[in-house]
């Protein structure tokens, strides 16, 4: 039982994994600082 949860933790704490969340939470953050700048368009230009 605990040796899939060990496998999930382990799988979360790539480079890979914890480099996206951090873009994505620095991305966040810029958005949240723009005036009248709406989540949905904060959504938008990150995937474009």
């Amino acid at each position: 039982m605990f040796d899939l949860l060990l496998l999930g933790i382990a799988e979360i704490f790539q480079i890979r994994i914890l480099l996206i969340i951090l873009v994505g939470v620095v991305v966040g953050i810029l958005a949240g600082l723009i005036p009248g700048f709406t989540v949905a368009m904060a959504i938008v230009l990150t995937l474009l």
